[in-house]
């Protein structure tokens, strides 16, 4: 065939159409792998939404939960005096209270100054401390049954945690006296008292 009988134009609209078809694909390719990005990066953003917003979801409903089981103690520990301010007027209230009824001798008491609670080994509190208000009682007894019901009175009526921390108890004469006056044995204790306040030492309130 020679070059006078090859139709240049025909051959020339058929690469020019060929040519726009290619370019077309191309743009058609490029455009398609663009919108698959795009989809994908979208749909990894709204799953990291959806996860984050289920993780706030159940930390929520883990939080309620913990209130509705935990609060009623939290609350039973305020009104007993363990959270809070410590109670030492109901402390002293209850003491001479039982003093006048039980006729003891004596009973001497003296309150020192609240402080943190030193442990013995390490234990994580949280965001919270333990504090100790010690308590030095002298007195004197007619029985050893007046020292029990003391503490019996004590763990009753008096607002708190406490820790009967030693207790020492002697005869004061020879022989014993049934009068009910007179007394036979004297003691010596030291009770702790412990209190439950925030980190930076402020109280908690219901």
């Amino acid at each position: 065939m020679s070059k006078a009988n090859i139709e240049w134009p025909q051959i020339s609209k058929a690469v020019i159409i060929f040519s726009i078809t290619i370019i077309a694909c191309a743009a058609m390719i490029g455009s398609s792998i663009w919108f698959k990005n795009r989809m994908l990066l979208e749909y990894n953003r709204n799953k990291s939404m959806f996860q984050s917003t289920s993780q706030r979801y159940l930390a929520v409903d883990q939080e309620e939960n913990m209130i509705r089981e935990y609060y009623p103690q939290y609350v039973g520990m305020l009104e007993n005096g363990i959270i809070g301010r410590e109670q030492r007027l109901n402390w002293i209230e209850v003491l001479r209270s039982y003093g006048e009824d039980s006729q003891l001798p004596m009973l001497n008491y003296k309150i020192s100054s609240q402080d943190e609670y030193t442990f013995e080994y390490p234990l994580q509190l949280g965001n919270f401390k333990l504090y100790n208000t010690s308590m030095k009682l002298e007195l004197k007894l007619l029985h050893e049954g007046d020292l029990i019901n003391l503490f019996k009175t004590i763990e009753d009526n008096a607002l708190g945690l406490s820790r009967i921390n030693k207790c020492a108890i002697q005869r004061s004469q020879r022989e014993i006296k049934l009068d009910g006056k007179s007394p036979n044995l004297t003691a010596s204790c030291e009770i702790n008292w412990f209190t439950i306040k925030k980190f930076d030492g402020t109280e908690l309130t219901s």
